[in-house]
Parts: C-alpha cells; sequence; structure tokens
C-alpha cells in the first residue's frame, strides 16, 4: 500500500518535470531560431549601436583580462596562500586541478567467499581512505607490490595539503570588455563570461625561477608529512613546464601536483 501511495505521488511530479523541460527546450529553441533570423551585424563600436538584437566579432581588449593568483581558487581556506605560491596568469577565466599521488584500493569477488584485490598508485582529485582498504595477508602482499612504501607511511594516504583545494575549482572574471577602445567597447558581462570556458594550459616554465624545489627525502622530509602547507620553497615546475609539483619524480605517497 504504501508503495502504491508512493508511486501514486511520485507520477504528477514526473509528469510536471516532463512539461517543464519540454517548455523549456521549446522556449530555448525560439530564442536560438529568432537571434539567427533577427540580430544584424553590428562594428566594434558600442557607442554606435543603440536598441537593436545584434552580434559581433570584435577582439577581447587584454587590459580587461582578470589576473587570476592562487587566492582565485584557494582564497577561502587560506588568505595567504597567493603569496606562498606567487604564480598568476590573466584570463577570462581560469581553473586549478590539484592531485596526490596515492595508492588505489580495488576488490573483486566473483562469486568467492574471500575478495580478490589489487593496488595502483593514481594521481587522484580527493584523499581516498586507505583506512578502509582489506586487512588480511594477501592484500598486505598485494599492497607491497602495487603502491611501493606505501608501508612506510603511518598512517596510510595522507591528509590533503592545508591552503589547497583538492580536484578542479573554477573561477570567472566580473566582465570582460570586446572592441577596440574602453569607452567603445562592448561588455560581456559575468554570467556571459561564465560560458567562456577555461580551456588552454597555462605554461609554468616562466615561473620556475620562483620554485625552490619539491620535497626531498633525502633531507629528512618525506612527502606524506603531514600537516602540509605547500609553498614556494616545497614546490618545483615540472620538466614538461606544465604542473607545479611537490616531489622530485619518481613520484611518492602523499606528492601534490598542480
Amino acid at each position: 500500500e504504501g508503495d502504491v501511495l508512493e508511486n501514486m505521488l511520485a507520477f504528477p511530479l514526473v509528469l510536471f518535470l516532463l512539461m517543464w523541460n519540454e517548455k523549456h527546450f521549446v522556449c530555448k529553441n525560439k530564442v536560438v531560431l529568432e537571434a539567427a533570423e533577427k540580430a544584424v551585424w553590428v562594428e566594434c563600436d558600442a557607442g554606435k549601436t543603440q536598441d537593436v538584437f545584434a552580434f559581433f566579432t570584435c577582439p577581447v581588449k587584454q587590459s580587461s583580462l582578470q589576473t587570476f593568483t592562487m587566492a582565485a581558487f584557494n582564497g577561502d581556506v587560506d588568505s595567504n596562500v597567493s603569496a606562498d605560491i606567487p604564480f598568476s596568469f590573466t584570463a577570462a577565466s581560469g581553473s586549478q586541478l590539484v592531485e596526490m599521488y596515492q595508492c588505489q584500493e580495488e576488490c573483486t569477488r566473483n562469486d568467492k567467499p574471500v575478495e580478490t584485490c589489487t593496488y595502483t598508485m593514481v594521481w587522484a582529485h580527493h584523499k581516498i581512505n586507505s583506512n578502509e582498504f582489506v586487512q588480511t595477508k594477501d592484500a598486505e602482499t598485494a599492497r607491497k607490490v602495487g603502491c611501493p612504501a606505501f608501508e612506510l607511511v603511518p598512517s596510510g594516504n595522507p591528509e590533503s595539503p592545508r591552503n589547497l583545494h583538492m580536484g578542479s575549482s573554477t573561477n570567472y572574471a566580473d566582465a570582460i570588455l570586446a572592441g577596440k577602445g574602453n569607452d567603445t567597447s562592448y561588455t560581456i558581462n559575468h554570467r556571459l563570461v561564465q560560458m567562456l570556458a577555461p580551456t588552454e594550459p597555462v605554461p609554468l616554465s616562466a615561473f620556475r625561477a620562483a620554485f625552490m624545489g619539491p620535497l626531498d627525502p633525502s633531507s629528512g622530509v618525506n612527502p606524506w608529512t603531514r600537516p602540509m602547507v605547500l609553498a614556494a620553497s616545497r614546490l618545483t615546475v615540472s620538466v614538461t613546464g606544465t604542473h607545479l609539483e611537490s616531489c622530485a619524480q619518481p613520484a611518492q605517497v602523499g606528492c601534490i601536483r598542480l
């Protein structure tokens, strides 16, 4: 009886959502068709464009692009992060990806009474909770094979750095200008800027001198030592110039890359 009642209540909700989605699609499609039919091309001069449904192809004013620092992506967790990690770039939008090198477990049972587990080292966007790993002799042996030196880590996969958000973080300029002059350019507001997803990697080679080097096990400071606050003295630019890394290669458990 309870299931029947739930279904009776759910059906009108599903029907409403289907109707809303259909209406939303029709309205959006109508706007696109109307834009294609009625929009007129205009020059790169906002002063000459008044009360008209228009489209334009104009260069973005480089001076209007926003300067993104580490605070744009991590300022809510550490107000000093831009000083600690002196890196910046100008763009309409930007994103940051923080990953940690960790041991990952995959187990299968395959109709057997005991699980079979394999272990691999991966760059993960979030902390993998190794406290939940299977604790059997076979699993321990498999971990030593798939995750070298993992048994040396005091508490398994370590915590994330204190001053960075793990995973992907994206930010957008408040507004940018498109046109030839500051007074005659079109203003692309924040809502429209949010349609400009970041796609191009930022070359880091120019910042190589600002980063003094990664944590070095030979100095007695291991990559998994926590708590960790990442700073220029603990990071280096990768050989490829695509990442900031907290470890000399080869990577070890607890290494961070941005």
